[in-house]
């Protein structure tokens, strides 16, 4: 038994409960397919997070700290810099607006940097091709083909960051964190981090 399996059936009754009181006309194999999903799909992006997180502190000298307090506050990671701090953001690439909204923990900072580091599902051969059929946004085909450019796949398709990634991250970082403050949004992450194909 797998451990969603597991997961379900010592929590069954609970969601049974929960199922009947505010998912009236919905089946259980609707609302269990889509729980299931959706923690798998946490789930990846929270390893995908560590690994970036494991990446850093193997290849980089700059100190990272991930607390469940910085998560709570939309900050994967913070990065101590020369005196300065930056936070990391890990950014699956996304078409969906509501996932590119403003961070609520920069709203209440002053001269507080958050990087957006991107990473893509797509492979670097597969991102290029789309840029050459590209009518518009070429660009930001090109600018995704860099951050592909740094990333492995393993067999599973696990996305996971290499070290040229970290390091062109860490130089970036190493280069600008005195005059960074805002969002600074993975495109400029993507140009000025990132060496490309």
């Amino acid at each position: 038994m797998g451990f969603f399996n597991r997961w379900w059936e010592t929590r069954l009754k609970p969601l049974d409960e929960f199922i009947r009181k505010y998912f009236w006309g919905c089946s259980y194999e609707f609302v269990r397919l889509g729980l299931e999903a959706r923690l798998y799909r946490t789930a990846v992006s929270i390893w995908t997070q560590f690994h970036f997180c494991y990446r850093w502190n193997a290849s980089c000298g700059f100190p990272l700290t991930a607390t469940p307090e910085l998560d709570a506050q939309g900050v994967d990671a913070l990065i101590q810099v020369s005196g300065h701090q930056a936070g990391i953001q890990i950014k699956k690439e996304t078409y969906r607006s509501e996932a590119r909204g403003d961070n609520r923990f920069l709203r209440k900072l002053k001269n507080f940097a958050l990087l957006e580091v991107p990473y893509t599902l797509q492979s670097l051969e597969e991102i290029l091709k789309r840029a050459e059929r590209a009518r518009t946004k070429k660009e930001t085909h090109l600018l995704w083909a860099r951050v592909a450019h740094h990333l492995g796949r393993l067999p599973n398709g696990f996305v996971i960051f290499q070290e040229s990634y970290v390091k062109g991250v860490e130089r970036f970082l190493q280069e600008n964190a005195p005059a960074l403050s805002g969002i600074i949004s993975w495109e400029r992450v993507a140009q000025e981090a990132l060496t490309g194909p």
